[in-house]
């Protein structure tokens, strides 16, 4: 392997994704012929264990990097490694995770000179007369080149492989999410065009589902970016807790320190807005201030004092955050969030690599199923724009379950009741249902906007989570009251709170 090729590879590796170009289009002829490739490397190299096609797409220089089996190099190892798998007692093969593909381009001088395949696979094993079973799952980077106009692999990354044995790829109970013909027929029934889950036990994402279809006749891929709505907020929350726990921050200190709205600059209750007010929606404002007569921000109630659910009060914080820190909170949500938890398909709002994967996102649809003006909100004015994969919330819901790296004392302040809502209490942005039959309380959130419904469900004693995504608004009650059910041991219990 020549030097300029080692250093072109770690220089791009290392690169950050605003400095790759975009990855391509799943119309464009770059992704269509890595798809070829893929397809032959797999479909007949791997999995009807053809070496002669293995040896056209290999680079003499090969080298392959695994994260449980160390390097393989150079091609003639790793064409033997292939032929052996004929030698198993038992038939292997590999399945490419529906919409999981990624590809992007490399360019010297504006002409393709390569490019780099990212995808998830599944393997199975088949033994005769039996039915075929899950063996693993992994993700792959492989960086092709274009030598003399033929495409050859020159480096594998073979990572993130998951045993079947293991619970985080084992599924959980939920036996109507293994039947995808009767979960899209569900689906068809409640005119819900898509939806995604996300199921959690015992601390570990052990299922993600994604089924239905972004708009008609346009398959939802397994990384679908879904509009949360609401389910921004528990983000906010988490951020101001971090920067708690860093010392950059105090959960009762007054919020006024670093910003006053102008509308109520004259009203003295300003000064005893807090964190803590805000994270448990006891600001006194409203939801939104063009729901008050005047059109302006006011208080209907004094600080503390009492429940009243506030958008407001959540991007009073965001403002209050930007002007202590001088930076736009996408920034900061990225620094302390985003990044640490790897959520790398997570936008705060529309932004450029948002439009770069709208081909993933599922459009929004009223409760008739008829598809609505997509809405892209370019700033983080609104509370209820997250841009995500069911992965990556879920992700997020799995960091909280864990103790979401915070101290035992500020996780307990963020799950002990803060004050009394119709239902249940609020904690500090979540709100909380105890005293359930088994000892376990539970955290919830949902999300609703025009065309979207979503919900996070956390089960902290015995680290359980859901996490359901729609982009439609028909059949979702149903929806939800099926699968929380299933998914839980108390979920009736759950339900039946509301």
């Amino acid at each position: 392997m020549s030097n300029f090729i080692k250093n072109t590879f770690i220089t791009i590796m290392c690169m950050g994704v605003n400095d790759l170009h975009a990855q391509v289009s799943k119309d464009s002829e770059l992704f269509k012929i890595i798809k070829e490739k893929d397809s032959l490397l797999f479909e007949l190299g791997y999995n009807q264990v053809d070496t002669a096609q293995v040896k056209l797409l290999t680079a003499e220089d090969f080298e392959m990097y695994h994260d449980k089996q160390g390097i393989l190099s150079p091609k003639k190892k790793f064409v033997s490694a292939m032929k052996s798998l004929g030698d198993m007692n038992y038939k292997a093969t590999r399945e490419l995770v529906e919409g999981s593909l990624e590809v992007f381009p490399l360019r010297r001088n504006g002409e393709i000179y390569g490019a780099i395949e990212n995808a998830v696979s599944k393997f199975y094993g088949k033994e005769e007369g039996k039915p075929k079973y899950l063996t693993s799952t992994s993700k792959v980077s492989i960086l092709w080149l274009k030598e003399n106009n033929q495409w050859l692999m020159k480096r594998v990354f073979s990572y993130d492989h998951v045993s079947a044995s293991d619970k985080t790829v084992r599924n959980v109970n939920v036996p109507f999410l293994n039947d995808e013909v009767k979960v899209e027929e569900w689906l068809k029934r409640n005119k819900i065009p898509a939806v995604g889950i996300g199921v959690i036990s015992k601390g570990k994402l052990t299922q993600i589902k994604v089924y239905g279809e972004l708009k008609e006749n346009v398959k939802a891929p397994y990384n679908t970016i879904f509009r949360t709505a609401s389910l921004t907020k528990p983000l906010y929350a988490y951020l101001a807790l971090k920067l708690i726990e860093n010392g950059d921050w105090k959960l009762d200190e007054p919020v006024y320190h670093y910003w006053t709205d102008p509308d109520i600059k004259n009203d003295p209750r300003h000064k005893k807005l807090t964190t803590r007010h805000i994270l448990s929606h006891q600001t006194g404002f409203s939801n939104w201030r063009d729901m008050n007569e005047s059109k302006k921000l006011e208080f209907d109630s004094d600080p503390g004092t009492k429940y009243t659910y506030s958008g407001e009060g959540i991007v009073y914080l965001k403002k209050a955050l930007e002007r202590k820190f001088n930076m736009p909170i996408s920034k900061l949500m990225d620094s302390i969030i985003f990044k640490p938890l790897k959520m790398t398909n997570s936008h705060l709002y529309w932004d450029e690599k948002m439009e770069e994967s709208s081909n993933r996102y599922a459009y929004n649809h009223d409760e008739n199923g008829k598809l609505l003006k997509t809405e892209k909100v370019t700033d983080t004015n609104r509370m209820g724009n997250l841009l995500c994969t069911i992965e990556d919330y879920s992700k997020f819901i799995v960091n909280i379950i864990e103790g979401a790296n915070i101290s035992k004392e500020l996780f307990n302040e963020m799950v002990s009741p803060q004050v009394q809502t119709k239902k249940a209490h609020m904690g500090l942005g979540w709100e909380l249902h105890q005293n359930f039959s088994n000892g376990e309380y539970v955290m919830i959130h949902t999300g609703g906007d025009p065309g979207v419904k979503t919900i996070a469900i956390i089960l902290p004693k015995s680290k359980q989570g859901l996490v359901i995504f729609a982009n439609g608004e028909s059949g979702f009650k149903r929806f939800w009251e099926k699968i929380i059910k299933e998914t839980f041991k108390i979920g009736d219990e759950i339900w039946s709170r509301g």
